[in-house]
């Protein structure tokens, strides 16, 4: 753990933006925003960017929180492009993206710029588990077919992220063609490509409740339950991070092993679970990835021109057993609900 040492001089130079990220959150607010305003690191600014929201979550926080800075949207951006747009408005030479679903340990930010002042990194990760605690902090990393899963470090939780403003920007923030899901793993392998340094810091204690805006996940500690959105989203979204990242030879030898492993899940979710409106997630997600195939491409080789790390070092941070399988061998198929 570190040690707390050096905070009240960084108080005086360094801003930390909290960028809460909210849609139909009122029931959320308290628990985070408070948790946020107990924190023991002085310097912050603390912004609710608004998604739409239908619910009085604006009017609350107007009326509760004065020296909260609302920003409201005049539709929902989803994740990504809701965080970027709030983070082109922050002031914070560190922005730290904070789900509404989430409550900090009143040191959490504290810890988080030691980290910055004892280790020349960009992005740091946090000590993420359940409200109850009764979780063991998720480490999370992907194995080669960019399938995410808890184990060994590659890349930070959404839910309560922490990058240098000049890195967001220079990596061009979160992909805003994901709208949800995948986008904090796309920015860390980005991230990871450009040679920039990601840490995990594990006294940065974050509670997250999880499925707040759409249900699911957490397979390996609530079993293995999702839904035909977050299904369609999740396989849109991991298939696009695959071929903006990889170089072309490593995509020509990992896409048959990810296509045959789609090929049986399908087959296994309609003939075993009886599900076929599950495979219409599938089928959606390749179609919308062929329809903006052309836009992909620029945005691949963009990342391809600036990428100083080669494919061989990033795999060796992955796992090489694919997690769906895993998962299929542990837990059986998926629940999938409407």
């Amino acid at each position: 753990m570190l040690l707390r040492n050096k905070t009240p001089a960084l108080a005086e130079t360094l801003l930390v933006s909290v960028v809460i990220l909210n849609y139909n959150g009122r029931r959320l607010l308290e628990d985070c925003v408070e948790s946020v305003l107990r924190q023991d690191y002085p310097n912050l600014e603390v912004i609710m960017a608004d998604n739409a929201s239908d619910d009085d979550s604006v009017e609350y926080i107007k009326t509760r929180y004065p020296d909260v800075r609302v920003i409201e949207y005049p539709e929902n951006y989803g994740f990504s492009s809701g965080n970027n747009k709030a983070a082109r408005q922050a002031t914070g030479q560190y922005l730290f993206f904070l789900n509404n679903d989430t409550r900090l340990d009143t040191h959490c930010i504290s810890e988080l710029v030691d980290a910055a002042e004892y280790h020349d990194a960009d992005i740091y990760g946090c000590s993420v588990t359940d409200f109850e605690g009764s979780m063991p902090p998720r480490i999370m990393g992907c194995d080669f077919m960019g399938f995410p899963f808890r184990g060994r470090f590659f890349y930070v939780e959404g839910c309560a992220f922490l990058i240098r403003r000049d890195a967001f920007f220079e990596l061009a923030g979160f992909d805003e063609d994901y709208f949800m899901f995948y986008e904090d793993l796309d920015i860390c392998w980005r991230a990871r490509l450009m040679g920039m340094v990601i840490r995990y810091v594990d006294a940065a204690i974050v509670r997250h409740l999880g499925g707040a805006t759409l249900s699911g996940g957490n397979p390996e500690y609530r079993g293995y339950t999702t839904n035909y959105q977050r299904r369609y989203l999740g396989e849109r979204n991991n298939m696009r991070t695959l071929l903006k990242n990889y170089k072309l030879l490593t995509l020509l030898l990992v896409l048959p092993v990810y296509f045959l492993m789609n090929i049986f899940e399908v087959i296994a979710l309609i003939i075993l679970g009886g599900n076929l409106k599950a495979a219409n997630c599938y089928l959606r997600a390749y179609l919308d990835n062929l329809r903006y195939l052309p836009h992909i491409i620029v945005k691949r080789r963009k990342v391809q021109k600036s990428r100083v790390v080669g494919d061989l070092e990033i795999i060796r941070c992955m796992s090489l057993f694919p997690f769906k399988l895993k998962m299929l061998l542990k837990v059986g198929l998926p629940e999938i609900k409407s």
